[in-house]
């Protein structure tokens, strides 16, 4: 059975996208964020929720609900030809006026989507969907403003689902208050790269699942240590380099791990994740910590 809850759709802040390069068991990649300027973005998400019950001996013993990603509704007043080319999949002819060709081929590409909207007390609401597909489109889709005046613009709509990388679906940050230093900094770091804002570098808070990671630098290798995290059977390690994460091991059962190979006088950047409960989640993910390699 299939569960679906709907939000109102609601005006954004911003909107961006950034196209996902690899998603696999041992690399998680996504491109430039390309940023839409509107004057007016409407979205709506709706999560899907899957439940079924287990059954032994034909008696139901156990319940379980689970997200299974959802559907995205968006309307944006003045999506130009290039953005539908980017979005869809359709060719741009420059040199005819930019006339947008579609057809059986084109080939659409899987997305972050990445937007914000304004609270009633002038505080952002972030939102990241990891994984998004957008699969058609309505012309001349009317929407209106706060104020009432209409306008006519372009219907998206994408199917997202969760990472095969990592199982994550959604992240979101509610209440960010733009006028301190700490959330312009989080506003800005959202924007700024497909995962900013997702891994933060720092002392991570007191949460027993999440692994506080020593790093220390040595000649030509980084050396990471962490306590052990309670009912973790495995952990991840992955390296992070301008917006990409790529697994350097998926099943250690130690809490050390040493990177080596690597260049003198370089800075690495490293994640490490617990496997809890039969499950690689960012709640037993650490933060983002960083060390140098010996000079030659």
């Amino acid at each position: 059975m299939s569960l679906a809850h709907g939000r109102p759709a609601v005006s954004t802040d911003r909107f961006a996208t950034a196209i996902l390069l690899e998603d696999s068991g041992n690399n998680l990649s996504y491109g430039d964020v390309e940023e839409i300027e509107s004057d007016l973005i409407t979205i709506k998400y709706t999560p899907k929720m899957n439940s079924a019950q287990m059954y032994a001996s034909g008696i139901a013993v156990e319940s379980y609900v689970a997200k299974s990603g959802g559907t995205l509704d968006v309307t944006v007043v003045g999506l130009t030809a290039a953005e539908e080319k980017s979005y869809f999949g359709a060719t741009l002819l420059t040199n005819h006026n930019n006339l947008l060709v579609e057809n059986k081929d084109d080939y659409v590409p899987d997305r972050m989507v990445i937007w914000s909207t304004i609270r009633s007390n002038g505080h952002i609401n972030l939102y990241k969907v990891m994984k998004a597909k957008f699969t058609s489109q309505g012309e001349e889709a009317s929407t209106s403003d706060d104020s009432g005046v209409k306008f006519n613009g372009t219907s998206l709509q994408a199917e997202y689902k969760a990472l095969i990388n990592s199982g994550d679906i959604m992240f979101s940050e509610k209440d960010v208050d733009p006028t301190t230093e700490a959330g312009a900094a989080l506003i800005a770091q959202w924007f700024a790269t497909a995962l900013g804002g997702l891994v933060i570098t720092g002392s991570v808070d007191d949460d027993s699942t999440a692994p506080v990671v020593t790093a220390t630098g040595g000649e030509n290798q980084i050396a990471l240590s962490w306590p052990a995290i309670t009912d973790a059977t495995k952990y991840s390690v992955k390296r992070y380099d301008s917006g990409t994460l790529t697994v350097l091991t998926n099943d250690l059962n130690t809490t050390t791990y040493t990177d080596t190979g690597l260049t003198a006088g370089t800075a690495y950047t490293y994640l490490v994740q617990a496997y809890v409960d039969s499950v690689w989640s960012s709640s037993a993910s650490s933060h983002l910590v960083t060390a140098t390699t010996e000079s030659a």
